[in-house]
């Protein structure tokens, strides 16, 4: 009972505190208030598009299955997109020994680097213009882009 007692004692002084911490506002005519913060993410919207025009050239947007958008978040299949948005998927479940394309379609040239992947030197993509890499063996990695995006690739035995 005294131990039940003792709990109680302590717990409720950080209740109150707890409670007037949260109920609290601050002091009128206060002239310091903090500015909205904002995420941003690396993950470009879907294009749903079957081409785009980057220089007055229309270039045909990459596909997995020649008619579905490359997903946002995860995709399986061999293609990336990088936008100035972002990139496409933010995941990519790749096949083993097979090409993984990544296609450059913003206004400007981007540097492509694959992360502690021995061997492989970053990759400058012209706009419009894409690079292909075969990863040989089981690995997963990140790569990323100097427009804006950091992605996932884990090649394995994933089916398109």
């Amino acid at each position: 009972m005294q131990q039940r007692m003792a709990l109680l004692v302590l717990t409720l002084p950080l209740l109150g505190l707890l409670t007037a911490a949260c109920s609290s506002s601050p002091p009128s005519g206060s002239a310091a208030s903090s500015p909205p913060t904002s995420t941003t993410t690396t993950t470009a919207q879907v294009i749903s598009s079957a081409t785009v025009t980057i220089g007055g050239h229309t270039i045909k947007v990459p596909t997995e299955d020649g008619t579905d958008p490359i997903k946002a978040f995860g995709d399986t299949g061999q293609q990336v997109i990088l936008t100035s948005s972002g990139v496409l998927p933010r995941s990519l479940y790749a096949g083993q020994n097979q090409p993984v394309t990544w296609t450059n379609l913003t206004s400007s040239p981007v540097t492509l680097t694959l992360n502690h992947v021995p061997g492989v030197a970053p990759q400058v993509i012209q706009p419009g213009g894409s690079y292909s890499w075969n990863p040989v063996t089981t690995l997963s990695f990140t790569y990323t882009s100097s427009r804006r995006g950091t992605g996932f690739v884990y090649s394995g035995v994933f089916g398109n």
